[in-house]
């Protein structure tokens, strides 16, 4: 190794005679000589943790503990600040290299540091080191049998974690001729018996094992599943590995847990593997599995449980990293390059200086939101609001606890959900992967093939009797984005939807196994109505067919029908052929297409336009966005960054104007619904205003929710409820209809059966106006608000025929009216 003074290469007598008391706990069978070339390394690195440079090592970066008593002493070193200041150029591919013999080198070279002197506490087990932040992270396709034996950082998501296990590493066999006592040791955990007993004249090949000498370690397997922000290729499978973990590292994750994985890429046979699983034999054969033997684990969620001190101090850097942006961007003088690296460099390895420059660059512009919107599946035009009810589900509110709820520990959701529903060909397939894209982490479905099991979470049988738990799409999507096409065809029950979208949990009670996985996420669902296209005579439910307790748990429903609007098709297809003609590289400026400008007399819109809150409606701002942002929407990948910083470090709180704003149209809706013009509703509706207002504020990087903001998102609410709630009869908004009471379809049928029963029972055909009011509310106790109006709908039906002043006549029944006339 390449080493710089003044770090000393010797080693004490004493410190000779505690390393040959440890070697045999790092190197089996192996003795120590004064001449080993080790020993040098195993000096300097002594000397370097002892002195101004690596103590601190000890002092802030390491985390020196025991697991249990008996158990050996591990410490934790953070690899960057290892790397930065040990004088050896070489560790890092030392360490990839030969990292077994490293991390041994280190332990020992560590005992020394903290006087771990075995003569005196009677432990000759040595030191375990582990290093934390290891970079590069190394995709899981480049885990080829090139890598075997060398150190490498992978990062995935847990899809399966199997039960915890003793593994034993080593134990005595008795000779059952001579008596004799053989100690084994099992090379990573592989089950060996002796071939023949070591006594001369015995050479016995019949042993038992002794196994209360064994001596054992907690054992874990995980199966990581690679992430898709990491470029797999489309139609491949999702790569797994499998890591194994060993003492402390046992039960440091569940499924659906991000983790990054540091260690040693290892090989074992098929016949080894077959061992540990089922306990039998197997042939010989030459096939070997890959698997990583974990040295660190570094559990995102894990990360997340901060005390209010580092929430604080968490602040504080972005504060930092805020005045650096702008020095970056030219608004700030002075400083030094590479004090602001440094700085930046604290907050998060994920954004670099040029990120967070171009995110400040967006959030200052004006047309941010709608330059956001734009850029959300640009190919789709027309569906702007749409789009922008996605782009505030991306956001997603604030995921700071209120103190209230921090104190009676209840948890309040704050992942919006969303369903587009409408007739086929709109794009909704196309949005679905557009948010799949553009969301940091996103899980996509199509429900044809989906599962029970596949959604939530499923036991599988490890080979021995015990059960592992296997995470489905959303526990996969825990902390993202789960996108679930064609809702309509979900084989599986709707069911396995209502505990994760509202509780975001998925408990589960099964094999003598109960526990429960966090789904902290956000639905997005697409579905085509029943017959292929949407009947606005009927409810959302009905449409769909499907519960109105899943529907409840919707923030927004967004019906998307073809209808035939000049203006409309006239943006369509001039999107299409523009798409189509224009030459690679070429936006609007160079094509001879007209650019269709709405509502501003053909100019591009300004800024006041847009924010023309009195005579435009934000729908028609949107619109007008379009245009203002022209072909130059944020790039996917700048898209995502600016999404994943807004979700990490924004936290808007809700202002008094806001909140007046929202309580106003909360209580408006629950007037309505006690003057029987709109069935009750609950604070869920509440709720999702302030989840989506806390979004909307989120899109400009503010911390602050304005009166600006609720007002948007109560019309965004308004409009998504009225596309929804709007039969072809003119009804106005009816928050029930999402709760699965009766439509207006559904209410004529039980009408007029009832009616026509009634005639029967009567002998007569005709019906005075206050008997069809009595026989509505009273015995089949519908709720109607207007019943003239329900009464025209009838008689424009041909169900009823008016024969007089008040007086109807059923044309369902064939019972005479004469007595009546």
């Amino acid at each position: 190794m390449d080493q710089a003074p003044p770090y000393s290469t010797t080693l004490s007598p004493d410190d000779l005679s505690v390393l040959s008391l440890l070697w045999g706990s790092y190197w089996d069978g192996q003795a120590l000589s004064d001449y080993d070339a080790r020993l040098t390394v195993i000096a300097l690195l002594r000397s370097f943790f002892l002195s101004p440079e690596g103590r601190p090592m000890f002092e802030v970066g390491t985390r020196a503990y025991r697991v249990e008593p008996g158990a050996p002493l591990i410490i934790t070193l953070d690899y960057p600040m290892f790397v930065a200041r040990f004088p050896a150029t070489d560790f890092s591919k030392m360490l990839y290299e030969q990292p077994v013999q490293t991390l041994s080198l280190i332990g020992l070279a560590a005992s020394l540091a903290l006087g771990l002197d075995p003569r005196e506490t009677g432990d000759s087990q040595g030191l375990q080191a582990r290093f934390e932040h290891v970079e590069p992270v190394a995709p899981m396709g480049s885990l080829k049998s090139g890598l075997v034996g060398r150190f490498v950082t992978v990062k995935g998501t847990v899809a399966r974690a199997s039960a915890i296990r003793p593994l034993v590493l080593g134990a005595d066999f008795e000779c059952f001729k001579c008596g004799v006592h053989m100690p084994m040791k099992f090379t990573d955990g592989i089950f060996q018996w002796p071939e023949s007993c070591p006594t001369l004249r015995c050479r016995n090949k019949n042993f038992e094992l002794r196994r209360e000498t064994a001596v054992t370690v907690d054992y874990q397997k995980i199966k990581l599943q690679e992430i898709d922000d990491e470029g797999g290729e489309p139609g491949r499978i999702p790569r797994t590995v499998e890591v194994e973990l060993r003492g402390d590292l046992v039960d440091t994750c569940v499924p659906g847990d991000v983790v990054a994985v540091a260690g040693v890429v290892k090989s074992i046979s098929a016949e080894a593997m077959a061992n540990r699983r089922t306990g039998r034999d197997g042939k010989h054969h030459s096939l070997y599995l890959l698997y990583v033997q974990a040295n660190s684990v570094e559990n995102k969620r894990q990360v997340e449980r901060q005390t209010d001190e580092d929430m604080e101090q968490m602040e504080a850097m972005m504060d930092g990293a805020a005045r650096a942006a702008a020095s970056y961007a030219g608004e700030e003088g002075g400083g030094s390059g590479e004090g602001r690296e440094g700085e930046l460099a604290k907050i998060e390895g994920y954004f670099h200086l040029k990120h967070l420059g171009a995110i400040r660059a967006i959030a200052t512009d004006p047309y941010c939101f709608h330059l956001l919107v734009t850029s959300l599946c640009p190919p789709i035009v027309g569906q702007e609001l749409v789009k922008a009810g996605l782009l505030l589900v991306l956001l997603g509110g604030s995921k700071r606890a209120c103190p209230l709820a921090a104190r009676t520990r209840v948890r309040i959701r704050s992942d919006p959900h969303v369903l587009l529903v409408g007739d086929p060909g709109l794009g909704k397939s196309q949005l679905l992967r557009a948010c799949h894209d553009a969301a940091p982490r996103a899980v996509y479905l199509c429900g044809t093939l989906a599962t029970n099991t596949g959604l939530t979470v499923t036991l599988v049988n490890d080979g021995r009797g015990d059960v592992a738990l296997e995470a489905g799409a959303l526990v996969l999507a825990d902390q993202g984005i789960c996108c679930i096409d064609e809702l309509d065809k979900l084989s599986c029950s709707y069911h396995a939807l209502l505990e994760a979208m509202e509780q975001q949990q998925i408990s589960i009670a099964k094999s003598g196994v109960v526990t429960s996985l966090s789904a902290r996420c956000s639905v997005i669902a697409a579905a085509n109505p029943v017959g292929g296209q949407y009947h606005r005579g009927k409810t959302v439910s009905e449409n769909l067919k499907m519960s109105g307790a899943l529907f409840s748990r919707f923030d927004l429903v967004f019906i998307m029908l073809d209808r035939a609007d000049d203006e409309h098709d006239a943006r369509v297809s001039e999107q299409i052929v523009r798409a189509h003609a224009q030459r690679r590289g070429q936006g609007r400026k160079g094509s001879h297409f007209p650019v269709h400008n709405s509502g501003t007399g053909g100019r591009k819109p300004s800024l006041e336009d847009l924010n023309d809150r009195e005579n435009r409606s934000l729908s028609q701002r949107l619109r007008m966005g379009v245009d203002a942002v022209g072909d130059d929407p944020v790039p996917k990948e700048l898209l995502r960054k600016y999404i994943a910083y807004a979700q990490k470090y924004v936290h808007p709180r809700i202002t008094p104007p806001a909140a007046a704003a929202l309580k106003e149209f909360y209580m408006h809706m629950r007037a309505e619904a006690r003057l029987h013009r709109s069935c009750p509703i609950t604070t869920r509706q509440l709720e999702s205003l302030i989840r989506l207002a806390q979004a909307r504020a989120k899109a400009e990087l503010r911390e602050e929710v304005t009166e600006n903001d609720a007002l948007d998102v109560i019309e965004i609410m308004q409009e998504s409820l009225e596309a929804a709630q709007t039969t072809d009869a003119g009804a106005v908004i009816d928050f029930a209809l999402q709760s699965g009471s009766m439509s207006l379809s559904k209410q004529v049928k039980a009408f007029v059966s009832a009616l026509t029963k009634e005639s029967h029972s009567r002998g007569s055909s005709l019906f005075p106006r206050a008997d069809l009011e009595t026989l509505a509310e009273k015995k089949l106790r519908l709720q109607i608000a207007d019943f003239d109006r329900f009464l025209d709908v009838l008689n424009n039906e041909c169900y009823l025929l008016k024969k007089g002043p008040r007086l109807y006549q059923v044309m369902t029944s064939n019972v005479g009216g004469a007595s009546q006339a």
